[in-house]
């Protein structure tokens, strides 16, 4: 019984070494050849972060990320064996200011002297495809498949109002903001733009089309007055892209393969770029370190998390706090980049993750990289840093505060639903959905909103070395891109991830030549840690159906918020 018991610890115990071995050998021994060609796919989702919790890492272990999509060009760069990079293009989560720095690190290995391509099959069907367009002109020649449309059409948002819809359902806004371009209100009490609304908007469309106009421009040898009169002919078939000059060769993939054999000289090897960039990625070796910390999705006071259903991202004070206090306190880590891609969210949230900042500002450099969208409480985070590195397309700012709740008694009692209500004290109903603020709790509501607006201001004020005034003449609720904050000074430098991570290096005084580790904060949890700790965390719609078979307790924010810190509007600019 021994001998068969041992026997079959033995066999376990070599597939064990050979699972564990082979893989090793595999990576070890396998790489490009000369005259390899790294193929990027920049469609469909792209991470910023992979989140942490088991389901999330289980539903998502093969999703790129960008950082494995920029290191994997930037180490083919350096790297003499790839002859060129070739990529499909099309719709993906990137936005407008990820897709730029794709575009720089693009940019950067064509000035290597060698070449890239990019193929696309369509640059959007039933939609706008001027971001994914956009993306492509960036390589030395676009491959276009002969059924496929250039909607290039120009930009467009589109601000849903529901104020008719919530007359409609007899459901009475009851919010406020500070500063006239904290217009997320105007979603609840408004049927149109308002002026400063608009202004707004308007002035984020000129700055974003010109930045697309300027880059189409730049790369597909025209001037940008006749980019813009040859788009407001668009959409295009591909017969038409091509005449009009927006793409190189109509082909087929099949087509497009062969002409990547004769650029390869006859035989192509492609090499993924997720496979080539996990064998000595760039960054992670060195004595030297720079931690690298996310904050991606939507700030809340508690934990992070992701709900891959909806696939939303949720940014947590309790998550990101301490991953800052630990860099901070570890000493082998020389500086901090931190990776902001936030519309903002729960005040108290955004607050202790500034504390935390604030703190490891004092400790060491701390440099912020903003990546799509680093607005309100998503500015107010990386307030601290010593150098904050923005896109020209950034969506940032919006320093402002937004609250209050829906009154839905009107909605339930068209349905026949009452309440019988007894209460003490008087501002017993601020946190009631069955009525408006009384006069009393309207002015506790305002001087919560107020103050928490001026304490933002001094916040933002003290991180950014501006006034207090001069804070407020900036902030008022309005959103500025990236080349206009850093005008304004809201922003110090237009530039990526890589940028951020060398001022990071420069702060710290780390020598040019000296090789440096950048290390991600927190340290990725296994299943089996996660187990141990008793931490396997419940994606967020799961924990929505729980909460209504009763088997979680319902958590913050049913009431009203007197002082959120997101964007003052939906942005979608296609």
């Amino acid at each position: 019984m021994k001998k068969g018991v041992l026997g079959c610890l033995l066999v376990l115990g070599v597939l064990l070494a050979f699972l564990i071995l082979v893989p090793v050998v595999v990576v070890t021994t396998s790489g490009p050849r000369p005259g390899s060609v790294l193929e990027l796919d920049l469609q469909g989702l792209i991470l910023e972060e992979r989140p942490d919790d088991f389901l999330s890492r289980l539903f998502l272990k093969k999703t790129p990320t960008l950082r494995d999509l920029l290191d994997a060009v930037a180490k083919a760069e350096a790297d003499e064996r790839i002859a060129g990079i070739f990529a499909r293009v099309g719709g993906s989560s990137l936005g407008w200011a990820r897709v730029q720095e794709v575009r720089e690190r693009i940019q950067a290995f064509r000035d290597s002297g060698r070449w890239a391509v990019a193929y696309m099959e369509t640059a959007g069907e039933f939609s706008p495809g001027g971001l994914p367009y956009y993306l492509a002109t960036a390589f030395d020649e676009i491959y276009f498949a002969p059924p496929g449309r250039l909607n290039l059409v120009g930009l467009r948002a589109e601000v849903p109002f529901l104020r008719g819809t919530l007359d409609l359902l007899r459901i009475e806004p009851d919010v406020d903001a500070t500063g006239e371009y904290k217009t997320l209100r105007n979603y609840y009490t408004e049927t149109e733009f308002t002026p400063a609304h608009r202004e707004s908007v308007e002035a984020l469309l000129d700055s974003l089309y010109g930045q697309m106009l300027e880059g189409i421009a730049a790369e597909r040898g025209m001037d940008e007055e006749e980019v813009g009169e040859k788009i407001d002919r668009g959409p295009f078939l591909a017969e038409e892209a091509l005449a009009e000059g927006f793409v190189d060769h109509l082909m087929y993939f099949d087509e497009v393969r062969k002409a990547l054999e004769a650029k390869s000289g006859g035989r192509l090897h492609l090499v993924k770029a997720e496979r080539y960039v996990k064998r000595n990625r760039p960054g992670t070796r060195g004595r030297h370190r720079i931690a690298l910390i996310y904050g991606v999705g939507t700030i809340v006071w508690g934990e992070s998390s992701y709900d891959p259903f909806a696939g939303e991202q949720f940014l947590g004070s309790e998550t990101l706090g301490p991953a800052l206090r630990e860099a901070r306190e570890d000493s082998r880590v020389r500086a901090i980049v931190l990776r902001v891609d936030s519309p903002g969210g729960s005040a108290l949230g955004s607050d202790l993750i500034r504390r935390e900042a604030a703190l490891a500002a004092e400790a060491k450099p701390l440099v912020v990289s903003i990546a799509d969208v680093g607005a309100s409480g998503g500015f107010l985070i990386s307030a601290p840093a010593k150098k904050i590195v923005v896109e020209p397309a950034t969506l940032t700012g919006s320093i402002g505060v937004f609250g209050g709740k829906m009154n839905v008694r009107g909605f339930y009692n068209m349905i026949g639903m009452t309440r019988g209500i007894a209460s003490r004290g008087r501002n017993s109903g601020f946190f009631s959905l069955w009525q408006k603020f009384t006069p009393s709790e309207r002015e506790a509501f305002e001087r919560q909103l107020r103050g928490t607006y001026d304490a933002f201001l001094a916040r933002v004020a003290e991180g950014r070395g501006l006034a207090i005034e001069e804070v407020d003449r900036l902030g008022q609720g309005r959103v500025y891109t990236g080349a206009e904050a850093v005008e304004l000074g809201l922003a110090d430098e237009v530039g990526g991830l890589d940028l951020a991570v060398r001022r990071a290096r420069e702060l710290a005084g780390i020598p040019p030549a000296a090789a440096v580790r950048v290390q991600v904060f927190p340290r990725a949890r296994t299943f089996f840690r996660a187990l141990r700790e008793r931490d396997i965390r419940i994606p967020q719609s799961l924990r929505a159906w729980a909460r209504i078979l009763g088997q979680l307790p319902a958590g913050e924010g049913a009431g009203p918020r007197p002082g959120d810190l997101v964007l003052p509007f939906p942005i979608g600019i296609d």
